[in-house]
């Protein structure tokens, strides 16, 4: 279930996973690494786009594949994450927020074509 989370102030929330406000910072740190996978080519992918910073949807969504689930769980988990990418650049708004959603989009495509191996598939059983 995901629910709101306040960053900062309450007028900007992003969806995350019931538990990843509860998490320390030891077991975030073990579980998250904002944009891009711990390993591999995609570990190279910065944690800003165009000089904004949003690791924090990286770690939400890192949070989100480590509790893994079904095939639809992973397509909700990746739906939120770009959710998230586009909440944070349109408040955040300027001359760039153009180049951002489509580099957002970038991102939620390069997801949905390889983020399966690193998601964390459960039966239904």
């Amino acid at each position: 279930c995901y629910t709101p989370w306040f960053k900062d102030d309450e007028t900007l929330f992003l969806y995350a996973p019931d538990g990843f406000n509860g998490l320390s910072s030891e077991e975030r740190g073990s579980i998250c690494n904002g944009i891009g996978a711990s390993s591999g080519l995609s570990r190279l992918v910065p944690d800003t786009i165009w000089g904004l910073y949003v690791g924090i949807v990286g770690d939400i969504h890192d949070y989100s594949y480590w509790l893994g689930g079904t095939d639809e769980d992973r397509e909700i988990a990746d739906a939120v994450f770009y959710r998230n990418l586009l909440v944070l650049i349109i408040t955040h708004g300027g001359i760039l927020e153009p180049l951002r959603i489509w580099r957002a989009r970038k991102y939620y495509l390069a997801l949905r074509v390889g983020g399966w191996a690193h998601f964390n598939f459960k039966s239904n059983g």
